[in-house]
């Protein structure tokens, strides 16, 4: 039924069955004409009516053509400019797990928020290019908007106190806790919304939004700023694409004026709309309405993961991949990427020198994994797997898991990879946590959490690092656990509560919780006078201090890299 759909589709754009019609409707005219004048203006009228539809069809048939050269040359630009991307952004978020002081990484924002600013006129391209031709799909999956609000407030916060605006979100308790939607959509239109609402408003102003129910089965989410407004002439063509109010206002506060062209075309597809009510210098509202459908949690089913943990350094887990990447530095990226997950490889410089690589008996054992880019000089990644896959079929190989890496994010893509025998694919700039997803699904693994999150995540990972603050801790607990035991052998009023308060640090490093409550006390019951209390209070956080600084000890013996 797709492709009967399709083929009409096709054929109703080329005006091939427009032109059919009206021929025969004419042919039916001529036979009707009963004088030979009338055949002759029916004649002639036929003949312009052939030239004109002619001309139609060429006309058409001329577009489709443009419209599939744009189609390619966005291809082209997306890999060409999404390639460098990810070795920048994947670099940074390399750079901010290591340690930084105040002001660098004060610096490393701002160059993550420009390259996050690059990133997003280049997706809005390819959005742009992919609902021009019909071919954006919208997922349907649980999505919990309050936690989406907070990411894109939590997104927008650090350019809304730049601009001095306070930006408020509030999502309405009506709103039931999951809706059915695109969850990347619905945070892309509100990104669009609020990060304009937040751009064009001077300090001192105000951006609300607001989500709740109206009438029966509609969802609205309305954004009100008191902005400098629109005015009524520009209005007309706000959500036309490479618009904006006027000149002055692109020079002013920047943008390509693809945004609300694309929120329009997103809620459209969503089968809902965007108005715009405005007053220049007094601010502007937006508000969008889209049907709401409530998603019901099956018996069993996960909530979804929204707001997942960060991810810390990995024990090796003995696993050894090779990458297939013909730029360099996207090959040190993806080698720090894979380091960080616990993984090792080798690199290869194109798809030719992989399999060479994995032509080599002895070399290709070891390897657990193939992680190749799709566009590579000499071989490109799909010529590299069907190489590979022959050969495993003709020799009786175990098959090779294979992940596709490419920065052409068009629809098609994937598809075409997975249909080539890989096992996964992922798009760049390559996310850690992406990354981290496709190899768990591949090779899955004791997702066991950590011993001293906060400790791991303080040192960046480090295993030496935090063997070395354990060991610290064990010891500081034990030292200041005597000085404390003497303090109040010698009722020693001043020094009671300093040792309790040092060792409430060493608690709360250790995420000791209950002998950090009952530290609190004792220091509290110090300063108040309360001897009999600090007493009691002294005999229940003794054993738990005790217990506390052994834990460490054996953890950090157990941790100790040979």
């Amino acid at each position: 039924m797709r492709n009967v759909r399709h083929t009409l589709r096709r054929h109703l754009d080329s005006g091939l069955a427009t032109t059919l019609l009206l021929c025969g409707m004419a042919v039916a005219l001529w036979f009707a004409s009963q004088h030979w004048h009338e055949r002759l203006w029916t004649s002639l009228g036929m003949a312009c009516l052939v030239a004109l539809s002619i001309a139609d069809v060429r006309n058409r048939l001329a577009l489709q053509r443009s419209r599939a050269q744009e189609a390619r040359f966005f291809r082209t630009v997306s890999h060409e400019l999404r390639t460098p991307m990810n070795g920048v952004l994947g670099m940074l978020e390399l750079l901010a797990d290591t340690p930084l002081d105040a002001e660098q990484r004060r610096v490393l924002a701002r160059s993550r928020e420009t390259s996050m600013a690059l990133l997003g006129l280049i997706n809005d391209l390819l959005d742009f290019s992919k609902i021009d031709s019909g071919k954006l799909e919208l997922e349907r999956r649980a999505v919990s908007l309050q936690p989406l609000v907070d990411a894109v407030s939590a997104d927008l916060s650090s350019e809304a106190v730049r601009h001095g605006v306070a930006l408020q979100a509030r999502v309405d308790e009506a709103v039931p806790r999951y809706v059915v939607g695109d969850a990347l959509r619905l945070r892309q239109v509100l990104t669009n919304l609020l990060g304009n609402a937040v751009k064009f408003t001077e300090a001192g102003g105000r951006v609300d939004l607001d989500i709740d129910v109206v009438e029966t089965g509609w969802l609205r989410m309305r954004v009100v700023d008191t902005g400098i407004g629109i005015a009524p002439e520009a209005l007309r063509k706000l959500f036309r694409p490479f618009q904006q109010a006027d000149a002055s206002t692109a020079r002013r506060f920047g943008g390509s004026g693809l945004g609300l062209s694309i929120v329009k075309r997103l809620v459209h597809q969503m089968g809902g709309d965007v108005t715009c009510d405005s007053t220049p210098g007094v601010g502007s509202t937006f508000e969008v309405r889209i049907p709401l459908e409530a998603w019901q949690l099956a018996d069993g089913e996960p909530e979804p993961d929204l707001l997942p943990e960060p991810i810390r350094q990995r024990t090796s887990r003995g696993l050894h991949a090779l990458v297939a990447e013909d730029h360099p530095i996207n090959r040190e990226l993806i080698q720090a990427q894979l380091a960080k997950l616990g993984w090792s490889c080798d690199c290869a410089e194109d798809g030719e020198a992989a399999w060479e690589i994995l032509r080599d008996d002895a070399r290709t054992r070891r390897y657990a994994l193939l992680l190749t880019d799709c566009h590579m000089p000499r071989l490109d990644g799909e010529g590299l797997v069907q190489r590979l896959r022959a050969w495993e079929a003709t020799s009786d190989r175990v098959r090779l898991p294979v992940i596709a890496l490419t920065a052409n994010a068009l629809q098609g893509e994937r598809e075409r990879c997975l249909a080539s025998g890989m096992e996964a694919y992922l798009t760049k700039p390559l996310l850690l946590r992406e990354l981290d997803a496709a190899l768990t699904a591949l090779f899955p693994h004791d997702t066991a959490p950590l011993p001293y999150p906060f400790l791991h995540d303080a040192c960046g990972g480090d295993p030496v690092r935090v063997v070395a603050l354990l060991r610290a801790c064990a010891v500081q607990a034990r030292d200041d656990l005597s000085a404390l035991e003497a303090a109040i052998a010698a009722d020693d009023v001043e020094a009671i509560p300093l040792f309790a308060h040092r060792l409430q640090s060493v608690t709360r490093h250790l995420e000791e919780h209950a002998a950090t409550d009952a530290l609190v006390a004792l220091e509290a019951a110090a300063r108040a006078g309360r001897r009999d209390a600090c007493a009691g209070l002294h005999a229940t956080v003794r054993p738990q201090l005790q217990a506390a600084a052994a834990r460490a000890q054996s953890v950090a013996d157990a941790q100790a890299p040979a």
